[in-house]
């Protein structure tokens, strides 16, 4: 099964990495589900999974992440993050930093829809979820587990040095579709799969919303389909947009470094 697969790898990995054990953040979503399932396989009791509430968390985020813990028997530990986000909004607002107005999310063509919103700020919180991660992947030097996937990447839906910072990742050459399909083998609740996927910026945000497209379209697209599959069109609007996607991410990923040739 798949599942063997990246959890033997896994297990590969941290050895590599001479790690003791994995941290993983869950969010209450499919991909950390998914994601905890495989480290769970991969490395048994040797695992720690965090709940890190955040200023846009919900409980229902919480109970959902807590669901996943008990379904894999995960340690977990709650780190609240909204004293220390909120003490930082005030620190950083304290400060006359000028605020540019925009239309697009940094290095995206992700659209903002409330130009008032201070895009900065939201992308702290993936930020600062995972500095929390590496403190305590620091101190039980343990590996910190990624739960990013490739429909992600592609469509450039991710936080640089936030959710897309991490030791090992695991879903990163999956597309949406396919951590579904793997959410059922390790056995994820259908509830949870189901789920509107959010980057858990602020309530009631989803990442569909924000893409502008759903990921099964996506993932056809960037999975190279026909334009007809199945006797379903794609919509020439739906392939506008996720070439869009595609290229502000391929800017967005790439490596800018100096290199000095003696």
């Amino acid at each position: 099964m798949l599942s063997d697969e990246i959890a033997g790898w896994m297990r590969d990995e941290i050895d590599n990495l001479e790690a003791d054990g994995a941290v993983i953040g869950l969010s209450g979503g499919v991909d950390s589900a998914v994601a905890a399932g495989l480290i769970k396989k991969a490395m048994g009791d040797d695992t720690l999974a965090v709940l890190l509430p955040c200023d846009g968390s919900s409980s229902e985020d919480e109970d959902y992440a807590r669901l996943v813990a008990d379904i894999y028997d995960l340690d977990t530990i709650t780190i609240d993050l909204k004293g220390a986000f909120g003490a930082m909004e005030e620190s950083f607002s304290s400060q006359s930093i000028p605020k540019k107005t925009r239309d697009r999310w940094p290095k995206t063509a992700l659209e903002i829809d409330e130009p008032d919103k201070d895009h900065a700020l939201e992308n702290a919180k993936p930020r600062i979820r995972m500095m929390a991660l590496y403190y305590v992947a620091e101190r039980m030097n343990y590996a910190v587990i990624g739960t990013s996937n490739k429909s992600e990447l592609l469509a450039g839906y991710y936080t640089n040095h936030g959710d897309n910072a991490a030791d090992i990742q695991p879903l990163i050459d999956l597309l949406k579709t396919e951590v579904w399909d793997l959410a059922r083998e390790l056995g994820v609740p259908e509830e949870i799969i189901e789920r509107p996927p959010s980057a858990g910026f602020y309530e009631g945000q989803t990442d569909e919303d924000e893409l502008g497209v759903s990921y099964r379209t996506l993932d056809r697209i960037f999975g190279g389909e026909a334009d007809v599959a199945d006797g379903a069109p794609i919509g020439e609007e739906d392939i506008r947009r996720a070439n869009e996607l595609r290229a502000a991410a391929a800017d967005k990923s790439k490596d800018r470094i100096f290199k000095h040739n003696d």
